[in-house]
């Protein structure tokens, strides 16, 4: 396979959606077929790797929310979004083994003001929703139960 930033990073994509426990240059390299040293020449570090996954990630979550009408609609398609990718939210948002700033994604201003106008209003929504989320994921809640608290959240936000 020949080695690219995008081949660096779907091997990174696939360890995270394998639920592999850690993830390093050696175990990129290893899904690649490249030496680890190969991937220096495109990325500095691990952290810089997940960095740019991150900003794809969350790239795509923006388009997810694009086609929202409103602000409480981008948040429940925010959502949505992660509980469709639970092992992808658990490394980004969860593990602290990994960790990413949000701020150096340019898809995360976009974002904030899908949410709410008011930068620190959009922020608590945004931390909101993670908290949501893994609530869900963590508690293992049913459909219903799910559906009961983005509901519940989305009540209390709209009344802040």
């Amino acid at each position: 396979m020949m080695i690219s930033k995008d081949s660096i990073l779907n091997a990174c994509e696939k360890l995270i959606l394998t639920n592999e426990a850690s993830i390093s240059m050696r175990k990129i390299a290893a899904q690649i077929g490249c030496a680890p040293p190969s991937i220096y020449y495109y990325f500095d570090s691990k952290t810089q790797i997940l960095q740019a996954l991150w900003d794809r990630v969350l790239e795509q979550s923006q388009q997810y929310i694009s086609k929202s009408y409103s602000q409480m609609e981008a948040y429940h398609l925010y959502i949505q979004f992660w509980l469709e990718r639970p092992l992808e939210f658990t490394t980004f948002i969860v593990d602290k083994d990994h960790p990413i700033d949000f701020k150096l994604s340019p898809d995360y201003q976009t974002i904030l003001s899908r949410f709410h106008e008011e930068d620190s209003r959009a922020k608590a929504i945004f931390a909101t929703a993670h908290g949501v989320v893994m609530f869900i994921i963590h508690q293992k809640l049913n459909e219903s139960e799910s559906a009961a608290l983005i509901n519940q959240s989305t009540l209390i936000i709209a009344h802040q």
